[in-house]
């Protein structure tokens, strides 16, 4: 990668959508940084492959406010939320997360539900404001955190919804989860980039920890009957949680997602790279490929026919006649 902080461009990109611009990540020169840029000192550490000091860093980008609170209108809360500073505004969730739980409505009222990775808080926000009985939401930032404990106060719902701080000790799915807690519905926007071969985790790029730590935790954090609904919106990522789930014993559902990210394409051209270097007793490192100088693109012409959604029902009982690309659902049998 040609720096390990992106912070900001999978959130851009559906910002952009809604014709506004998410706050800037915190980037700031400061003591704690060494008087740089904190994305410069992260891939500094990084190359110099100083776990602890990209450790820390990383919970310093978790935690550094910025100068500005925002205030973002939410149609599906009826409220106007108010997020604290690093904490991105929720367009691509209200854009396509809300509707699918809109159209399901019925099916989280009751409900205890998990939310992996909460960001500004409205998935669980909404799912609370639906009728779901409990609600527990996890992130590693601690301003997204207080963010959703606030929005719930607006909201009414602060008796119904948790927030649990993950830390960067530990950033599996369910590190913040009791051992034998259980929930009906498990949901979550999470990362869907892939590269295993990334220095860290960020919001937009898993390099497995999360998705693969998902999948295992599943069938002993879903009830009997419990369902995932996942957002995997790039191509690969989406298509291997499938095939990993289905491997697993799960029943998975899928309406399959449009595209790869810039991010996806580079990791996978690389790791095929290795190979023809290897071949041709080439330096492995001799050259790689970047999505920003390669121009790599976002793959967007997928034949359309196979999202048609006759008889593809991703709950039970809920045959809106609709598509949500990039959605997949996982049950635990039995």
């Amino acid at each position: 990668m040609t720096t390990p902080f992106r912070l900001a461009r999978t959130a851009v990109l559906f910002v952009a959508l809604a014709a506004c611009r998410s706050p800037e990540p915190p980037t700031q020169a400061t003591p704690d940084t060494g008087g740089v840029a904190l994305d410069d000192a992260l891939a500094a550490a990084t190359k110099t492959g100083n776990e602890a000091e990209v450790r820390r860093l990383l919970a310093l980008a978790a935690s550094t406010p910025s100068d500005e609170e925002i205030d973002y209108a939410s149609s599906h809360l009826g409220i106007t939320m108010r997020l604290l500073p690093t904490v991105f505004p929720p367009q691509e969730a209200e854009l396509f997360v809300l509707p699918f739980v809109t159209d399901h409505a019925a099916f989280f009222a009751g409900k205890t539900v998990m939310e992996i990775g909460t960001g500004s808080g409205i998935i669980s926000l909404y799912c609370s404001k639906l009728g779901a009985k409990k609600v527990v939401a996890t992130d590693i930032n601690p301003w997204a955190i207080e963010s959703l404990k606030r929005n719930a106060a607006r909201l009414g719902v602060v008796d119904r919804v948790e927030g649990r701080l993950v830390t960067v000790d530990d950033m599996s799915a369910y590190a913040v989860i009791g051992k034998d807690e259980r929930f009906d519905i498990l949901i979550s926007n999470p990362p869907y980039n892939l590269d295993l071969d990334s220095a860290v985790n960020t919001p937009e790029i898993d390099k497995g920890d999360l998705g693969f730590s998902l999948l295992r935790g599943l069938d002993r954090h879903l009830t009997p009957g419990g369902t995932a609904v996942l957002f995997y919106n790039s191509l690969f990522y989406h298509q291997l949680m499938v095939k990993l789930a289905r491997h697993m014993g799960f029943e998975v559902r899928s309406h399959n997602a449009l595209g790869i990210s810039p991010w996806e394409f580079e990791a996978l051209f690389n790791l095929y790279l290795g190979r023809v270097l290897e071949r041709e007793h080439l330096p492995k490192d001799a050259f790689r490929f970047d999505d920003v100088e390669d121009l790599l693109p976002y793959a967007l012409t997928i034949e359309q026919r196979q999202f048609e959604p006759k008889g593809n029902a991703l709950i039970d009982g809920f045959q809106t006649g609709k598509v949500y690309r990039g959605f997949l659902t996982i049950r635990r049998k039995g």
